[in-house]
């Protein structure tokens, strides 16, 4: 299952394949794939069953944002 890491100081949204990827936090993730990890309220996961536009559009404050691909999954 994919997963979505949104990045609020990058203004970004990366996608990766999925939760084998090495850059995923699995470990602080709900079941799903969802969760936050920033220390900051920066940054958010989203997995493919529960990532909006609107969402991810209201995370980031309602600012522009780049949508970037893992570089891990996608050599």
């Amino acid at each position: 299952m994919a997963v979505y890491s949104a990045n609020r100081p990058n203004k970004t949204l990366t996608l990766h394949k999925n939760r084998d990827c090495k850059s995923v936090p699995n470990d602080k993730l709900q079941a799903c794939g969802c969760g936050e990890t920033g220390s900051y309220d920066n940054h958010k996961w989203f997995c493919e069953e529960h990532v909006t536009i609107e969402q991810v559009h209201e995370f980031m404050r309602q600012r522009f944002w780049a949508i970037l691909v893992c570089e891990n999954c996608y050599k």
